[in-house]
């Protein structure tokens, strides 16, 4: 625990953590009680929902017992294949998420294929909004839909679909709770090499066991790997990644006055969510320091804190959606303000692309490791009086601003490198960059859980999709999560 936490403090998430940990081992209880009757389908949503449940609460970080279950499942029902030889230069890329645009999965593609491997792209026949941008990298015939509607009939395709691709390496983009590829890729021979792509390296995944090696963006995560989800070094790589370029036309901002003025924030809104409403007092006492500013905030999930910002400063908060053409606004902002407790990867590293300071509040025991040369890094603070000082002196003083947005895409590895960097890995299996052994702050990822993440917010876990069956297990809860859930829908 961090200094910033009080006995009380301490007591209250102690009991929360022991709840989270009762409630996910029933969930697991269910789950091998649904596969010692043979119940494979149920078996199988039920590692969903607590995975998902789990990696929304991150008190463990990884659960082999779950991927053996799953695997156990699979050997029960997987029908053997004749599996290809593998043949010239094919890779996989298998997308659980059906995530593009401008993420890890466009800058992966568009490598390998520019370093001459022929990728063929797996997702879901759900996932089908990404087809023209897939296609347009790897070709028409090379997208490919996994289309069943159960668990073990998407295994079984993925299954096929595996041993026909004479693929000798598959790169793996998963969420936290894809069962369907812990259950697909545990079954492949030594020929096809899996490297993990390690997504959400703060939190709990399903995977461990489908990892031949394991891809992290940033030191932290290699770090967490081995501390907390238990590889060994020899099996974990190193490769930073970078902001896609996106092409788009300025639509213009949403304020009536003329400010030259803006503070851009953006990301999921769930990373501004704290008990202190820490993120919001920020931008408050901002607005209220510097009259001839407008605060702009892009971004999904639940706005009702940001419109009381637009209330409160009428005219000059306006907040939207993600746009297009974000990162054009991000060219035309004075500053980038950082999501808190949560800080944002992607964002901070596309304001950097831009030219433009990404001023970042730390929170106790979250780490604040999100770009190259980290410790050289000079936009991070410990405490809102310290990042409203420095907000206010970027705004007043524009030749001192000037000075500190030279030189700020330093922080980021180009195209190239990472082309480079990735043919490496392939050919040796090592990476080019040698993590440092250090000390890493993470017992923010489960505290603010636990404070957060309470009330109707935590039954909310219990009602997940085709988990109607929950309720015999979880009444109160999966009733109560099914009311929150109705009320989300009504205020977006």
């Amino acid at each position: 625990m961090t200094d910033s936490y009080n006995l009380s403090a301490m007591v209250a998430m102690k009991n929360n953590c022991s709840h989270v940990i009762a409630d996910y081992a029933k969930m697991k209880r269910i789950a091998r009680k649904f596969y010692q009757q043979r119940q494979w389908e149920l078996s199988l949503q039920t590692i969903f929902i607590a995975s998902g449940f789990m990696y929304t609460m991150n008190q463990i970080q990884c659960d082999r017992e779950l991927e053996d279950l799953v695997c156990e499942i699979v050997a029960q029902n997987l029908i053997p294949t004749d599996w290809q030889a593998p043949a010239g230069n094919t890779i996989i890329y298998y997308d659980g998420l059906g995530q593009i645009g401008r993420g890890l999965t466009y800058i992966y593609m568009n490598a390998l294929v520019h370093l001459g491997y022929q990728v063929k792209y797996i997702t879901y026949e759900a996932n089908q909004h990404v087809h023209a941008v897939a296609a347009d990298i790897v070709g028409e015939a090379n997208v490919w839909y996994i289309t069943g509607t159960t668990y073990l009939e998407q295994i079984k395709q993925l299954n096929m679909l595996l041993a026909d691709s004479q693929a000798h390496a598959v790169f793996l983009h998963l969420g936290p709770d894809d069962v369907v590829a812990v259950g697909g890729f545990s079954h492949c021979p030594t020929t096809l090499k899996r490297y993990l792509i390690n997504l959400t390296d703060h939190a709990f995944w399903l995977g461990t066991n489908i990892a031949d090696m394991v891809i992290n963006f940033r030191e932290f995560g290699w770090k967490v790997c081995m501390e907390r989800r238990g590889f060994q070094p020899e099996r974990l790589l190193y490769l930073p990644y970078y902001p896609k370029k996106t092409d788009s036309v300025f639509e213009g901002l949403p304020f009536q006055n003329l400010s030259d003025k803006l503070i851009f924030s953006g990301g999921a809104l769930y990373k501004t969510e704290s008990q202190d409403n820490g993120y919001y007092r920020l931008v408050e006492s901002i607005l209220d320091t510097c009259s001839h500013v407008n605060f702009l905030y892009l971004g999904n999930g639940d706005t009702r804190r940001l419109r009381k910002l637009q209330h409160r400063y009428p005219g000059r908060v306006a907040c939207a959606p993600e746009r297009r053409d974000f990162f054009e606004i991000m060219k035309h902002c004075t500053l980038y303000l950082s999501t808190y407790p949560y800080n944002g990867g992607l964002m901070t590293q596309y304001a950097l692309l831009a030219g433009k300071i990404p001023v970042t509040w730390i929170h106790p025991g979250i780490e604040s490791e999100l770009t190259l040369c980290h410790e050289e890094s000079c936009w991070n603070y410990a405490t809102m009086q310290e990042c409203l000082e420095e907000v206010k002196r970027l705004l007043e003083n524009d030749s001192y601003r000037l000075e500190r947005e030279q030189n700020l895409r330093r922080f980021l590895i180009d195209e190239l490198q990472f082309e480079q960097e990735l043919q490496h890995i392939l050919q040796t299996g090592k990476s080019v960059r040698v993590p440092k052994d250090k000390m890493i702050a993470f017992d923010g990822f489960q505290i603010l859980p636990l404070e957060n993440i309470q009330g109707f917010k935590y039954r909310r876990l219990f009602f997940r999709r085709h988990g109607l069956y929950m309720f015999r297990f979880f009444p109160l809860k999966y009733v109560s999560g099914m009311l929150e859930a109705m009320f989300q829908k009504l205020i977006k």
